[in-house]
């Protein structure tokens, strides 16, 4: 991963105990965007129901993350079935176009990641909405884009978040510390016991160090 030109925010609060780096979104999102959006096409496919989706954009809210997408859904229904042959006769496929914003909860306490559903807005034009509603929230909203970003969060082209405080956080909170009056041998016990949390707010991935109790 190749970070040194990001321009990272800094807090340092030696009073709280508390560190953190702020790594912007304009970073983030095209490495995780890219990830999600390997769910796109069709998520569902029966004989009476057709439902592909695709993930356009991802923007930062604060404590999680925002997934927009647009999805095509087809559906018919049987007509009859021929009881000695067993074919069966459908209506023609009816479909319909629209967009969704799914909402998730995602951070990090004590240095487990935490991710979960939120809530969603869905905009189609039909009067079988309520059916399609069902087929996405079940099986697209609350497991499969919950699954992806929480597999996403996990690994930053092959960094955990603690990974990427070890690589971009630990060396600037060494300074600090040592700026403030710290000796090296609290520092080095500050950062081998210290644990990491990670917050989204609307512009950055707050990855921070908390060690009010070294």
């Amino acid at each position: 991963m190749n970070i040194p030109d990001i321009p990272f925010s800094i807090v340092f609060d030696q009073d709280r105990g508390y560190f953190a780096v702020g790594f912007p979104k304009s970073y983030l999102v095209p490495q995780i965007l890219p990830f999600l959006q390997q769910s796109n096409g069709r998520v569902k496919d029966t004989s009476f129901n057709k439902v592909d989706v695709n993930i356009n954009h991802l923007y930062f809210i604060e404590g999680g993350l925002a997934v927009f997408g647009d999805a095509r859904l087809q559906h018919r229904e049987l007509l009859a079935k021929n009881p000695l042959t067993g074919n069966k006769h459908y209506t023609p496929w009816i479909s319909v176009s629209g967009s969704f914003k799914v909402a998730v909860n995602a951070a990090i306490n004590n240095e487990v990641l935490q991710v979960g559903y939120r809530d969603h807005q869905i905009s189609f034009d039909g009067k079988w909405y309520s059916e399609i509603a069902d087929v996405l929230v079940d099986l697209f909203f609350q497991d499969k884009i919950v699954d992806k970003i929480k597999s996403a969060l996990g690994d930053f082209n092959g960094l955990s978040i603690r990974q990427l405080f070890d690589q971009f956080g630990s060396q600037t909170l060494r300074q600090k510390l040592a700026e403030s009056g710290v000796d090296s041998t609290k520092i080095d016990t500050i950062l081998r016991y210290v644990k990491i949390n990670a917050r989204f707010s609307e512009t950055e991935l707050w990855v921070s160090a908390d060690f009010s109790n070294q």
